[in-house]
């Protein structure tokens, strides 16, 4: 996307675009900013896990658990990694509230009636990532990033419907989908089957 500045009359210069040093640096800019630009309070940066490391952790407006994942460039494995750190969100649910109520006192209370949420952060998609998203659902949010001079932009890049209940249905006969990482590899395309097979191993 190019950006313009209007001048006098009808004349336009054209904004120079800017790339940022490293991904560290975007990460900081974001979560500096992480309330104006996603509405989400930060809970911890670079928050260690077993085999893992999460980016960005944070709780938004109804409480719901955050994780965002960034990549200065693209990344097939933005993905894989995003549904290994949902699937230990949703196996550590106590922990993540103790790290809460550390973080953000302990009148708050996680919202687990919705999906945690995974935003992935980049300066562009692969054709075989937007493909691979609109299957998993609406939990999963990419949004893409550009940096010009003095200027900084963040836009969605899938649809985000409303986040949907993760609470059980009683109704054997309707949709009883339990909300885990296996669920949401089955419904991946084999190329990310494959790329978080290999990265597990």
């Amino acid at each position: 996307m190019s950006l313009f500045k209007l001048l006098e009359g009808t004349k336009l210069e054209k904004i120079r675009r800017k790339e940022f040093v490293n991904e560290r640096e975007l990460q900081n800019l974001i979560e500096e900013n992480l309330h104006i630009l996603i509405g989400v309070r930060l809970i911890a940066s670079e928050y260690p896990i077993p085999n893992g490391r999460i980016d960005t952790l944070g709780l938004d407006e109804d409480n719901t658990p955050v994780i965002i994942e960034y990549k200065w460039k693209k990344d097939l494995s933005a993905i894989v990694q995003g549904l290994f750190y949902l699937n230990w969100i949703m196996e550590n649910k106590k922990p993540f509230e103790s790290i809460v109520k550390d973080k953000l006192g302990k009148e708050v209370n996680v919202n687990w009636s919705y999906q945690p949420r995974l935003i992935i952060i980049a300066q562009d998609f692969d054709i075989k990532e937007l493909s691979a998203i609109n299957l998993m659902g609406p939990n999963v949010e990419l949004r893409k990033y550009s940096l010009y001079d003095g200027l900084f932009n963040i836009e969605n890049v899938n649809i985000v419907k409303d986040k949907p209940s993760s609470k059980i249905i009683n109704d054997k006969s309707s949709s009883e989908i339990q909300y885990n990482l296996e669920h949401l590899l089955n419904k991946a395309s084999p190329l990310i089957q494959e790329i978080f097979t290999i990265s597990r191993n």
